[in-house]
């Protein structure tokens, strides 16, 4: 008669109820509970009509229901990632390639650097604290050492090192990653940001927009969100 399905972001999901072959037979039905959802919430969902059942439904359609109730589990809904362990390795190549691509395009418009190599070192997964106000609902740092030689112009001038290569500390940054039941993360790429993207220097070159070292990166990158987020990490400063 029906096809009952969930949508949405756990936490803020709905129920939806296709009525197929329902309206046919003159039911309605209402549930207990059908927004603000979360995966493995309990709705109840009630079969009404604009006959009695006992006694001018069955004469019009010559039965009834066999249950007049049934409680469903939520399920299916996409969740905000919290833990790193719900990014799959497949998953997370995808996330490395689409940021890694990012650093290439902008490596072409550099014209005082160039990238000679991003090698990925870990990670730092950034998630609210209980009662915590956040700016997101999760914040994910995928952490490169990057090598890249100066390439500028600015010769005589000691803070720049024409031709010498470098190595330093980036981020490729990606906000409110979604998992759903395969596994399968989501998130809105036109929000990647790469990190630093300064025009002032933090590598012994002052044309390589990178941090030293990853303790740096640490300190002005990660640090000031511990107030509002705790941190998961595989990276030993």
């Amino acid at each position: 008669m029906i096809r009952v399905s969930f949508a949405g972001i756990s936490g803020d999901g709905k129920m939806q109820v296709d009525l197929l072959k329902a309206k046919e037979y003159d039911l309605q039905y209402t549930a207990d509970n059908a927004y603000s959802l979360s995966n493995g919430d309990k709705v109840k969902l009630t079969v009404s009509s604009y006959y009695d059942f006992d006694n001018d439904y069955v004469a019009q359609h010559g039965g009834k229901p066999k249950e007049l109730t049934k409680t469903y589990t939520v399920e299916g809904l996409q969740e905000y990632v919290t833990k790193f362990s719900q990014i799959s390795e497949e998953e997370l190549a995808k996330l490395q390639k689409a940021g890694e691509t990012e650093y290439q395009q902008e490596d072409a418009q550099q014209a005082n650097y160039q990238i000679n190599s991003l090698t990925y070192l870990g990670y730092y997964l950034m998630t609210p604290k209980e009662g915590q106000y956040a700016d997101w609902y999760n914040e994910l740092f995928l952490v490169y050492k990057e090598n890249a030689t100066d390439t500028s112009d600015y010769h005589g001038n000691t803070d720049y090192h024409p031709g010498q290569a470098y190595d330093g500390i980036v981020a490729i940054r990606y906000y409110d990653l979604l998992v759903d039941k395969s596994g399968k993360i989501t998130c809105d790429l036109s929000e990647i940001a790469l990190t630093p993207r300064y025009s002032f220097p933090f590598t012994a070159d002052r044309a390589i927009i990178a941090y030293d070292n990853s303790q740096i990166f640490y300190n002005e990158e990660i640090s000031p969100l511990l107030t509002q987020y705790s941190a998961e990490t595989n990276i030993q400063l």
